[in-house]
């Protein structure tokens, strides 16, 4: 059994989850039960007396998958986010500043995220700039 803790299983610990961080450690390490509660009981008596799970910055060297930076491409963050979380089976928080650092490391891949953002609020605008004036429009008419 490893003797270091998922990011996972940090989380439920960080919200008083016990039993959840043992589902987690069981789960990630093939773990006995006994082995699970005995690794969460050392962490809360000694959070130092356990390995910390591996930092993002760890996780950004390796590789964004490719279906993540297909995502990016295509102007979805969110999604590479998710997939993110998905393939390598960290928080929220951690595939954020994975997605975070792999777009501050590849400036046309962030401008090309930047544009089509912006070319999408310019569209949602036009939009709302129509409906408006239908409402407008509308009013005018059942008014006179």
């Amino acid at each position: 059994m490893s003797n270091q803790l998922p990011v996972d299983a940090l989380s439920a610990l960080s919200r008083g989850d016990k039993i959840e961080a043992i589902k987690i450690i069981r789960e990630e390490s093939n773990s006995s039960l006994k082995e699970a509660k005995d690794l969460v009981e050392r962490y809360l008596v000694d959070p130092l007396s356990v390995a910390a799970p591996a930092s993002p910055a760890d996780l950004v060297r390796e590789p964004l998958p490719m279906a993540a930076v297909t995502a990016l491409y295509n102007g979805s963050k969110i999604k590479a986010i998710r997939l993110v979380r998905e393939t390598k089976g960290i928080g929220l928080k951690d595939a954020k500043e994975i997605v975070e650092q792999y777009l501050s490391d590849q400036p046309a891949v962030r401008n090309r995220l930047q544009s089509i953002q912006a070319e999408a609020g310019r569209r949602l605008l036009i939009w709302l700039i129509v409906i408006a004036m239908l409402v407008i429009g509308g009013y005018y008419v059942a008014m006179s």
